[in-house]
Formats: C-alpha cells, sequence, structure tokens
C-alpha cells in the first residue's frame, strides 16, 4: 500500500467535525443521532442511511436529499 491517505468518507467526517470544533457528542446532538453512530461512521463502519445521513447534512456534506 502506498503512503498515500485513503481519503474515506469517514475521514471527510471527521476532518469536517474537528473543523467546526465540534465533539463527536455535539455532532450528534445537531444530527438527531447518537454519539455512537458518528463514530462508527468516522470508523467507517456500516451505518443505515437513516442514521448516516443527518450526520452529512449537519456537516454539509450531503444537501438534505435522502440518498440510499
Amino acid at each position: 500500500m502506498s503512503d498515500a491517505v485513503r481519503d474515506t468518507l469517514g475521514l471527510k467526517v471527521r476532518v469536517e467535525r474537528t473543523k467546526l470544533r465540534l465533539k463527536q457528542s455535539e455532532l450528534a446532538a445537531l444530527a438527531g443521532v447518537t454519539q455512537a453512530d458518528v463514530s462508527q461512521l468516522e470508523r467507517d463502519k456500516k451505518l443505515v442511511p437513516a442514521r448516516r445521513n443527518p450526520i452529512l447534512v449537519a456537516l454539509g456534506i450531503l444537501d438534505g436529499v435522502d440518498v440510499r
């Protein structure tokens, strides 16, 4: 594997969250999900769209359209 960092959705979420200076629990509260959901998404664990999309919307990564 090369030295290049893989850009995953989880990494993008973490970078955006930290840019906004939000804790996982704060992002979870904004998105209406649990802190565990945010953690799972950041670790690239499978998360159903109903739990994933509100996090992406809260960060401005997704425009609010339900993408499944």
